[in-house]
Formats: structure tokens, C-alpha cells, sequence
């Protein structure tokens, strides 16, 4: 096997084993943000999967690489079934994946993935399996490290080629931007000009999701912003914290909706890890 791929010029030599989990994050990162910030613009081409399916894709290779290595771990050489990632994509099991769920979930099969690295010893990576691909073979978890990071690297470049850059608002109420509206390229950049004092009228928001949006934004003021001193960042006590995502999930969609050129990343998911305050 060729160490450098012809296609995406990664080379399988460059990953150490005590910086495998740090350079999966890294690379992961870089490949969620391209799903957050391009979309597919053109029909995929006939000998080609989507760019979506590639990121479901990638997602179940991070997924499939934990279990495989636990495998590793618990046998000596077992042998690697395969995934069928042809068929996973004849029956569909991508067909109603978002760019935003893809990102999501991506995320998550990598952190769990490099979780399980950072526990490996020098002995464990050196464990082998009998793997598949280019050829079946004896490989250590080393290798597989490699090759997996390899996977993330050369479907970003799938990715990309297969998408065009967007822009992007971001929705998350703070306490310095009154309608938790954040965007570099707003479509309207005045009034006013300030990124952090964006309003609806920067991006010409239908009167429906005007009032929708002031409805939201007072509730997490009334119970999030306007929490006491001694429990600030806290949600009140009885609050319907899950029924407030949903209606920023309601919300995004909208925004989506009403502005078909960008994306709409959903930064106020990242209020449902904030703790109910100690205070009635």
C-alpha cells in the first residue's frame, strides 16, 4: 500500500500514536466546520455519492472504528466485518440527514472515538485485526489510527468538492446583542453596522418571526439573563428549558427558510448545559 494517497496527499507516516486523538479532533473540527459553512449547490454526479452521504458516512466509519478497536482489544487479530457503505447508501440511511445533524453527529462519534485512544498503552496499540481494506491484512491499531484520520482528511476534500461556501448567522442570545442575531455579512449591513447590535432589519425577517424571535429572546432574559447574582447562568427553577430549544430549533428553521443563502448555526443549543439555579 502506497503510504501517501494520490487523491488527498495524506501521508500515513505523519501520525504518532500520542498524538492520534488530538490530530482526530483537529481534523474532525476542521470538517465540521465545513459542513456548517458550505452546502451542495449542483446535482452530484452519477459515480459519486452526495455530500451528505459522505458525511453520514464518515460518521459511521467513526462510529464502527471505536467498536472495532474495542474488539482488538478484547481478541487477538479478529477479523473486520464490513461495513457495506454501498449498500448504507442504497437504502438510504442517509437520506434524511441535515448539514446541522451531520456536523452534530460527527462530533460526537469523534470525541468518543479519541476518548477511547487516550486510554490505548504502547502495547495496545500495537494489537492487531484483520482488516479488509485496500487489501486483506494484518494491521496493528496503529495503523487504523492512521487510516481513520486518512478517512476524515480525504472525505473533507469529498465534502468540498461536492459544495460551495455559504454564509452564516449565528443565533445566540447574549447579554451584548439584544436580538442574539451574529453575522460577519449580514444581507443588509445598515442600521446599524455593528455586528454585535444586529437586528432583524439586517436581514429583513418577515413580521411573523419577528414577533416569534422577541417572544424567545424576553423569555431567556426573564429566566436565564435576569438570574440573581449568586446564581448567575442558571435557568429558573420550573422553567421549560427543553421547550425553549425547541422553539429556537422552530426559529433556526425559519431563518433557514427566509434566508436560503445561509447557515444557520443554533449556538443557544449550548444554554441546555447550564444548571437550574439554587433559588426558587
Amino acid at each position: 500500500m502506497d503510504p501517501t494517497c494520490s487523491d488527498c496527499g495524506y501521508d500515513y507516516r505523519t501520525l504518532n500514536n500520542d498524538d492520534a486523538s488530538s490530530t482526530l479532533v483537529r481534523e474532525v473540527a476542521d470538517t465540521v466546520r465545513t459542513l456548517r459553512y458550505r452546502r451542495q449547490t449542483a446535482p452530484t454526479p452519477d459515480d459519486s455519492w452526495s455530500a451528505l452521504e459522505y458525511a453520514g458516512h464518515l460518521r459511521d466509519v467513526l462510529i464502527v472504528t471505536r467498536e472495532r478497536t474495542l474488539h482488538a482489544l478484547r481478541e487477538e487479530s479478529p477479523a473486520v466485518v464490513t461495513m457495506g457503505a454501498d449498500d448504507r447508501v442504497r437504502r438510504g440511511e442517509y437520506a434524511n440527514l441535515s448539514y446541522f445533524q451531520a456536523a452534530a453527529e460527527i462530533s460526537e462519534a469523534a470525541r468518543r472515538l479519541a476518548a477511547t485512544w487516550n486510554r490505548l498503552s504502547t502495547q495496545d496499540w500495537a494489537r492487531t485485526l484483520r482488516y479488509n481494506y485496500p487489501t486483506p491484512a494484518i494491521r496493528e491499531l496503529s495503523w487504523l489510527a492512521a487510516h481513520i484520520v486518512h478517512e476524515v482528511v480525504h472525505h473533507r476534500s469529498d465534502i468540498e468538492r461536492l459544495t460551495t461556501a455559504r454564509k452564516a448567522i449565528s443565533l445566540s442570545p447574549d447579554y451584548g446583542a439584544p436580538w442574539g442575531l451574529w453575522s460577519s455579512n449580514p444581507p443588509h449591513p445598515s442600521p446599524p453596522a455593528s455586528t454585535e447590535l444586529l437586528t432583524p432589519a439586517n436581514f429583513g425577517f418577515p413580521d411573523s418571526v419577528v414577533v416569534r424571535l422577541r417572544t424567545w429572546l424576553d423569555a431567556w432574559t426573564a429566566n436565564f439573563a435576569d438570574a440573581p447574582s449568586d446564581d448567575q447562568y442558571t435557568w429558573r427553577r420550573g422553567f421549560d428549558v427543553a421547550g425553549w430549544l425547541h422553539e429556537g430549533d422552530t426559529l433556526a428553521d425559519l431563518i433557514a427558510e427566509a434566508l436560503p443563502d445561509y447557515t444557520v448555526e443554533r449556538q443557544y443549543r449550548t444554554y441546555a448545559a447550564n444548571a437550574v439555579r439554587r433559588t426558587p
